[in-house]
């Protein structure tokens, strides 16, 4: 038992390395002591995050380790997420047109507003009064700019502000001639896409966001027809390096 104990530090990392997670786990319940040592490797149980596949930095690797385990075995048991009934009386179901989450916030786009509830009480944060009626929601990665799609074809962006959970408008876009279905909004990638009913995929530069000018205009079929073109360019550079001869494809998209 005071094996484990009487072994330099470097040596004990060494030994326990080799162990899976579960190992280790089972391993801290042989006595105090080797529990004490093996919580404290802080380097193997970072290890054995990462093989698993829980690699968010963090402080303490064993209770991120153990904590992304039980969240496993509860999304594998369908038990991981709770549900909370939420039906405000102010408007009707039928009115939401699409939800978003926020900064532990939910957002609801109804008509021409969007209403904001925090999580944690669903009550009441905000409401946003928008241009035109509201088809689609999206909100950045970085969490600080949110697109809001409309049944006119129109686009707007807001910028968010988390400390006093208000919207102010950025820009108007215009361009689609039917609903914006669906909507990318990527500040930091000074990209924004969108899809329309009318047939066409918009993706616009954030430089060129203040015109509300689209940079290019695709329907459906030509993004389909240009993703080929890219894979059979890319085969053909691959299988000329590969054999030392210029190759060229032929072909249709969509053909086999």
């Amino acid at each position: 038992m005071k094996m484990l104990e009487a072994l330099p530090i470097e040596l004990q990392e060494k030994i326990c390395s080799f162990l899976d997670g579960a190992t280790l786990l089972r391993a801290t319940c042989v006595s105090t002591q080797w529990n004490r040592i093996i919580s404290g490797l802080q380097m193997v149980w970072r290890q054995a995050s990462l093989r698993e596949g829980f690699g968010t930095p963090v402080k303490d690797w064993k209770l991120h380790y153990v904590t992304c385990v039980r969240l496993l075995q509860r999304l594998k048991k369908g038990k991981a997420f709770q549900h909370r009934h939420f039906a405000p009386k102010c408007f009707q179901c039928s009115d939401v047109r699409d939800v978003v989450f926020w900064n532990g916030c939910i957002l609801a786009g109804i008509k021409k507003c969007i209403r904001v509830w925090r999580v944690e009480d669903l009550k009441p944060a905000a409401v946003f009064d928008v241009p035109y009626e509201i088809f689609c929601l999206s909100v950045s990665f970085n969490n600080h700019v949110l697109g809001v799609g409309h049944y006119d074809g129109a686009i707007t962006t807001w910028l968010l502000d988390e400390v006093e959970v208000r919207a102010s408008l950025l820009q108007c876009y215009v361009g689609h001639r039917d609903n914006v279905v669906c909507l990318c909004v990527a500040p930091e990638l000074n990209l924004m896409c969108s899809g329309s009913r009318d047939s066409f995929s918009v993706r616009s530069h954030a430089s060129s966001m203040n015109k509300g000018c689209p940079i290019e205009w695709k329907t459906h079929n030509q993004l389909l027809e240009e993703g080929f073109t890219m894979f059979r360019m890319e085969l053909e550079m691959k299988v000329s390096f590969s054999i030392g001869t210029k190759v060229s494809f032929s072909g249709v998209a969509g053909s086999t």
